[in-house]
């Protein structure tokens, strides 16, 4: 507990199952979970979108997901960075920025929505 009353109600949870390749996490409350987004680089040089749920006991709810697929094609390495998450009480939307518009620079957004079985 801090000075300001907030404690940690439970473990932390390790969500994106990559070491020394995540970052940038966004998280977003959904019904009975949260879900995450971040950056992860473990694919190659390039970086990718990804999302998983976690429920409120820090149990996972389905498999981590790839968002982003900018790294498919011809093995060019681009980025895809600064996720951003939100749920509409239906489902999630994810947005982020890439660089397959004009390599080297990170000056397209692109969104998807995340619709989830229960």
């Amino acid at each position: 507990q801090d000075g300001g009353g907030l404690f940690a109600v439970g473990s932390q949870v390790f969500v994106s199952q990559s070491a020394n390749t995540a970052s940038e996490p966004t998280v977003a409350v959904g019904r009975g979970e949260v879900a995450v987004a971040w950056r992860d680089s473990k694919g190659g040089a390039g970086s990718e979108i990804y999302f998983r749920r976690v429920d409120w006991d820090g149990g996972f709810r389905g498999a981590e997901v790839r968002v982003s697929n900018l790294n498919d094609a011809g093995g060019d390495s681009y980025i895809s960075l600064s996720p951003s998450l939100v749920w509409n009480g239906d489902g999630y939307a994810a947005g982020w920025a890439d660089e397959r518009e004009n390599p080297g620079v990170a000056s397209a957004i692109y969104m998807t929505a995340l619709w989830c079985a229960p």
